[in-house]
């Protein structure tokens, strides 16, 4: 996500201990191909921290979250800009136009179909 190297903010055995637990309880389908805990060893670790967020384990112990809050800070000026932030005023305008179009489109062809 930020497009640097968060290893030093997350303890990776850890993560990996308590993923390859989840995995056991859980038996998700989409991780069948985990069979050990070593196929967890060559995952980034974005992907690792990405499913213990989805079971909700991601905590203290595995990330250092102040010190991935600084990593935001420090770099936060290469994170790109929202898309609704890239949008212009004219490009909002014009999807906006582009809407009403289609509206009027549709109530026009059904119209003429009723009449037909």
């Amino acid at each position: 996500v930020l497009g640097v190297d968060i290893s030093p903010a997350v303890a990776k055995e850890r993560a990996i201990q308590r993923l390859w637990y989840e995995i056991e309880a859980c038996r998700p389908a989409a991780l069948q191909s985990v069979q050990r805990p070593e196929h967890l060893r060559v995952w980034p670790v974005q992907e690792l921290l990405r499913w213990l967020e989805h079971y909700g384990r991601v905590d203290e112990e595995i990330a250092d979250k102040d010190l991935i809050v600084q990593m935001l800070l420090d770099h936060g000026e290469e994170l790109p800009p929202p898309p609704f932030l890239a949008e212009s005023a004219e490009d909002a305008f014009i999807a906006q136009v582009q809407r009403h179009v289609t509206t009027v489109k549709n109530a026009a062809t059904t119209l003429l179909t009723d009449l037909s």
